[in-house]
């Protein structure tokens, strides 16, 4: 048990290295709730049916996003774009996240 969280840890601690946007996780669970909400997620990823609803990683990865972000600036990593990439995301109606999967491949044209 010990050895599993602790590798854990180091996982979520390698993600701060890596420099990545940890913005984008939101985004990414976003994505996942607004395929959901579409009824399309399940066609995609069907054993996402057995994990935590999307919204509810969404809303907690929001909320741990400050320490997630102060957590990367002490790693050295560079600051993040100014534009972050959830207002983009959240900015965008159903019909235009719509053509944004389908721009992307995510779902069929």
């Amino acid at each position: 048990m010990y050895h599993t969280k602790f590798c854990k840890n180091i996982k979520k601690y390698e993600y701060f290295k890596a420099c990545v946007d940890v913005r984008e996780a939101v985004v990414f669970w976003g994505i996942m709730r607004t395929l959901s909400e579409m009824n399309l997620a399940m066609d995609i990823v069907p054993w996402l049916s057995t994990h935590p609803a999307h919204g509810d990683r969404e809303q907690s990865l929001n909320n741990k996003l400050p320490k997630a972000i102060e957590l990367r600036s002490l790693s050295g990593c560079p600051e993040l774009s100014p534009i972050d990439p959830r207002s983009k995301f959240y900015k965008r109606s159903m019909k235009d996240h719509e053509y944004y999967f389908k721009q992307k491949g995510i779902i069929p044209t």
